[in-house]
């Protein structure tokens, strides 16, 4: 009966360590006339400033990047900025305490095989706790480190004819499901919904408040929303390619994402506990 139980534990293991992947992937469309689609970003411009997004990434990346374009300053206001999504705001400025920790040791060691109890932290990071010969305890007390706190500011400044990235939030994390939508579909077919700004389930804003130099506050909103939603086996969602550089082939093939685009982002999910679901 043992054996018995050994081996069912083992054939569950196996075939769930084994369930096929699938993806959910989002196409967004921008509501703001002036956000154009390019190779690499979808781009906002004015006369001051260009912002750009790149969702593509596990759960939508809402990163932006800011290019000032002109010779002044230009103060980006994080206190009065927030990413809005279906309708509920969250702030970019949080007020938050960032602490960092380096550290340096010297090498020299005596031979003694004293003992010495010690607790703390090693220039490597890893918690030391218990009894350490007199030679390990010789080099840690002679170790040191420098902490510094950083304040988070509410006013990024950008300088003239430069650029910063704003990084905080990732866009939409629950997996979607219709009627109308194979939760897993066969190797070589997706199963794709489409949607209107009217019944879409992920609308998202960035808005954002800036300025000029000693000029007024200006603001932007950004808007978006999911149009498309599709979902595919793991063979059709990744592929392989033969990496070339320079105009030189190289040897291996390496796996690539077929669908990666700015305006796009993806879900991972697994068939464990859904087999039964056919939407």
């Amino acid at each position: 009966m043992k054996e018995m139980v050994v081996f069912s534990l083992f054939v569950f293991f196996l075939f769930t360590s084994c369930s096929p992947v699938y993806y959910q992937v989002f196409e967004a469309e921008p509501t703001t006339e002036d956000i154009i689609k390019q190779t690499n970003a979808l781009v906002y411009e004015d006369e001051n400033c260009r912002i750009s997004y790149d969702f593509w990434d596990e759960y939508g990346d809402m990163s932006f990047r800011v290019v000032n374009k002109t010779e002044q300053m230009l103060y980006l206001d994080l206190g009065k900025s927030f990413f809005v999504l279906n309708g509920r705001a969250y702030d970019y400025y949080q007020q938050r305490v960032f602490s960092f920790t380096s550290g340096t040791s010297v090498s020299s060691t005596k031979g003694a095989l004293a003992s010495k109890s010690l607790t703390g932290m090693d220039y490597t990071g890893w918690l030391l706790s218990g009894t350490l010969s007199s030679q390990v305890a010789t080099a840690m007390a002679a170790s040191k480190s420098n902490s510094v706190s950083i304040i988070e500011k509410q006013i990024i400044c950008i300088p003239a004819q430069t650029s910063k990235k704003i990084s905080e939030f990732s866009i939409y994390d629950s997996r979607i499901r219709d009627c109308d939508l194979l939760l897993f579909p066969k190797r070589k077919e997706v199963s794709t919904i489409k949607f209107t700004i009217d019944n879409s389930p992920v609308v998202f804003e960035n808005r954002l408040v800036y300025r000029m130099g000693d000029g007024p506050e200006q603001s932007l909103i950004h808007r978006f929303f999911v149009s498309g939603i599709t979902n595919m086996h793991k063979n059709k969602f990744i592929g392989l390619k033969t990496e070339t550089f320079c105009g030189q082939e190289g040897v291996n093939e390496k796996e690539y994402f077929r669908y990666s685009s700015p305006d796009k982002f993806y879900i991972s999910y697994e068939k464990t506990g859904l087999v039964n679901w056919k939407h």
